[in-house]
């Protein structure tokens, strides 16, 4: 592949960036566009935090408190999946007594 494109690396590099970055900025519209469905003021003036964050008014590496809240919402979501997976559980064995239940009430 490098070949049939440009034997420069760095020119790829630039390439393979522009087009990241491009797919990174169809992203964001989206969420501008849902954030402004949202009743959370935050995420209604999500484009124009990521308009600063874009052009360095904001910046992204004194962001360093998202990875503790980050770790935090991980542990939260572990938690909520294995609540859920339980659930499920718990629904597949009612689902099992609900069925015998009515094959006895039969006979």
């Amino acid at each position: 592949m490098l070949n049939l494109v440009s034997s420069n690396e760095s020119h790829l590099l630039d390439l393979a960036l522009a087009e990241k970055l491009d797919d990174l900025n169809r992203v964001a519209a989206v969420v501008s566009r849902l954030g402004k469905k949202c009743s959370e003021l935050a995420l209604q003036g999500f484009e124009h935090v990521y308009d600063d964050m874009v052009s360095g008014v904001i910046d992204v590496k004194e962001l360093g408190f998202l990875v503790r809240d980050m770790e935090g919402m991980v542990r939260k979501m572990e938690r909520f999946v294995n609540a859920t997976a339980n659930l499920y559980r718990e629904i597949e064995v009612l689902n099992e007594l609900e069925q015998v239940t009515k094959k006895f009430q039969h006979n």
